[in-house]
């Protein structure tokens, strides 16, 4: 199976602009990039944020690590 592109067009980012992404603060801040967004292979994660109190989404094993570390 052909694996996906990820790219970047300008429709893309006027359907992100809309959406709300890259928006808000603390609880209410919706990523701009998530999991669902980027083709991967690896492991991916979604992680509850203790200060924030809202969804993270980390794209590697590594991420993750450091968000517990920093969290």
């Amino acid at each position: 199976m052909a694996r996906q592109r990820y790219s970047f067009d300008e429709a893309r980012i006027a359907r992100f602009v809309k959406e709300g992404r890259g928006a808000g603060a603390g609880a209410t801040y919706k990523p701009w990039l998530t999991i669902g967004d980027v083709p991967s292979e690896g492991r991916s994660h979604r992680v509850l944020g203790l200060k924030t109190g809202r969804l993270h989404h980390m794209l590697s094993d590594l991420e993750l690590r450091l968000f517990q570390i920093l969290d």
